[in-house]
């Protein structure tokens, strides 16, 4: 296995250790007339709607000629025209900067009917700092955006067509977790000089349970550091129960390679996207999310991982949110466990959301899959949309594009490029 190492400042390494897991009156009410319910509005059937999408996604003026009718974009891109009569009309954007969009204008016809996925495209300017990694053609690839140069920065030659798919950047220790195919199983290694190397397989690929086996699936996983406990990750394996059928549960394992497990779910729903949303250091506990696709929710679970635990799991699983949306990599988290990107579908359509792991105002950013928030100190989060990648900060601003690769892995596509580790 070669090992390049990353080209920054080497931070602190996390630690392996091993973890066993385990009365007054009553008045007469007076009888008054009930006002009658205001009614709800329903969409006007005659609108022209659609998404801005790219830099100036966010305050852009879409105005419809003849008559004026006018909507504002916020940091969706959505906007909506209602109430039209019927007619032929020249749908122009503008953002009163002189922004040129594409197309400048479209001529849609209203008749009796709404008209929808009128979009328009703002250019967007491309990122210009830090490095990506992305699975390239039997290795792990890094790119500087700064000079767009691209080199391996990990390979195994001695493995025929090894070929990574899932890249983890870890929270510490400039170090990645990855999975792909023919490989021993799911592995991570550290850039920090000094280092074990080759690589360390974390699960062998063998069973962890006699229905469930010790792989990724293929999806995205996540990993972190438990003070006490060592490195962990959160990931999906596929299970298949005779006579029942197939499905996919929760798993956190031990990183050491002790086989050590943890087991989040166990019902018969496919479930997807498990990422870690927050740590209790004093508990040895950790908050998980993923995504129920069965029912379309996304779910939370508190999770013992102290040596000494006799419950595993905290109470039962609660719903975060509805309606998520089934991508490669449907959930991300920021690099303190404040906020946590996802997929949601809003009128059929996947929008990229953020909010709080606590919960709160959730902020629409518009159209997009696969999101991925940089731990490097960037705040910001990458996104696949119509096989191109952006990366917009979690309140809507300063929306960039990021190139893709032109020796990515054609089997993995934009879903599997990320920022580079903290530290790399």
């Amino acid at each position: 296995m070669v090992v390049s190492a990353l080209s920054l400042a080497a931070c602190k390494s996390s630690g392996n250790s091993v973890a066993s897991a385990s009365s007054g009156g009553t008045q007469t009410p007076t009888t008054s007339p009930s006002p009658s319910p205001t009614p709800t509005p329903s969409p006007a059937a005659t609108y022209i709607s659609g998404y801005i999408v790219g830099g100036a996604q966010t305050g852009v003026t879409v105005t419809a000629s003849p008559g004026g009718t006018a909507a504002t974009t916020g940091a969706s891109g959505a906007y909506t025209l209602s109430n039209l009569p019927d007619g032929t009309y020249t749908i122009t954007p503008s953002d009163g900067s002189g922004t040129v969009f594409s197309p400048a204008s479209k001529t849609v016809t209203v008749n009796g009917a709404g008209v929808a996925g009128v979009n328009f495209t703002a250019p967007t300017p491309p990122l210009t700092t830090g490095d990506i990694l992305f699975p390239c053609l039997y290795a792990v690839c890094v790119e500087n955006l700064a000079t767009g140069t691209s080199n391996v920065l990990l390979q195994n030659p001695s493995v025929t067509a090894w070929q990574p798919l899932t890249i983890v950047p870890m929270r510490v220790g400039i170090s990645i977790a990855y999975d792909g195919s023919n490989l021993a199983g799911p592995s991570w290694v550290s850039f920090l000089p000094g280092m074990p190397s080759p690589p360390r397989v974390f699960m062998n690929g063998g069973n962890m349970t006699p229905n469930c086996s010790a792989i990724t699936d293929g999806r995205s996983f996540d990993t972190a550091s438990v003070s006490g406990v060592g490195d962990i990750a959160v990931v999906t394996a596929p299970c298949s129960v005779p006579g029942v059928g197939n499905k996919t549960d929760i798993f956190i394992v031990q990183m050491d390679g002790s086989g050590h497990y943890v087991r989040v779910t166990s019902d018969m729903d496919i479930e997807r996207s498990p990422v870690f949303a927050g740590i209790n250091l004093a508990k040895s506990q950790v908050t998980v999310l993923f995504v129920d696709t069965t029912t379309g929710n996304i779910m939370k679970q508190v999770v013992d991982v102290s040596s000494t635990s006799t419950t595993t799991l905290v109470g039962a699983p609660t719903v975060f949110a509805k309606d998520a949306a089934d991508d490669d990599r449907a959930l991300s988290v920021n690099l303190d466990y404040t906020k946590v990107a996802f997929v949601q579908k809003v009128n059929g359509l996947n929008h990229l959301m953020v909010e709080a792991t606590a919960g709160g105002p959730v902020t629409d950013l518009g159209l997009g899959d696969n999101p991925y928030w940089d731990l490097g100190g960037s705040n910001l989060i990458e996104y696949s949309y119509n096989g191109k990648l952006y990366a917009v900060k979690p309140d809507g601003t300063g929306r960039v594009a990021i190139p893709v690769p032109g020796n990515l892995s054609v089997a993995s596509g934009p879903a599997w490029v990320v920022f580079a580790p903290p530290g790399g």
